[in-house]
């Protein structure tokens, strides 16, 4: 019988398009319509940046089942290496680059790799706590 429930890896894999997708449509925003976005600002930290890059980070690293080292390396590079390319790109759309935001985008994919590496060892703790006694 199938389940109707989702697995985390669906779910994951949409959150990460959805996320993707924010990101790239708020970072070639012309700089006064993503002003509203500095509401998520403390001591001139840019917080919605760490968030997205660790809800980006986060999410895709869950949305592969039986990850790989070289699969969560591969990921990780992708999520890096769009960060900086959107930097680069935003003077295209009047935008300025900036190395802060670099900076912050890959704190946020440092904080992603950390909820990833909480849910593996919870699903390490808990495969361990549900075998049979004995084994």
């Amino acid at each position: 019988m199938l389940s109707s429930t989702p697995s985390i890896h669906t779910v994951c894999r949409i959150t990460s398009v959805l996320v993707l997708i924010a990101v790239l449509v708020l970072s070639f925003l012309p700089s006064d319509a993503s002003d509203p976005m500095r509401l998520f600002s403390w001591n001139s930290v840019d917080l919605s940046h760490v968030v997205a890059y660790a809800a980006l980070a986060g999410a895709a690293l869950l949305s592969v089942p039986k990850l790989t080292l070289w699969q969560g390396i591969g990921i990780v590079f992708a999520i890096s290496l769009l960060g900086l390319a959107i930097e680069v790109l935003q003077p295209l759309v009047g935008r300025t680059t900036s190395v802060v935001d670099f900076t912050e985008n890959e704190v946020g994919v440092a904080l992603g790799i950390a909820i990833f590496c909480l849910y593996w060892v919870g699903q390490k703790i808990r495969a361990r706590d549900t075998r049979p006694a004995g084994e």
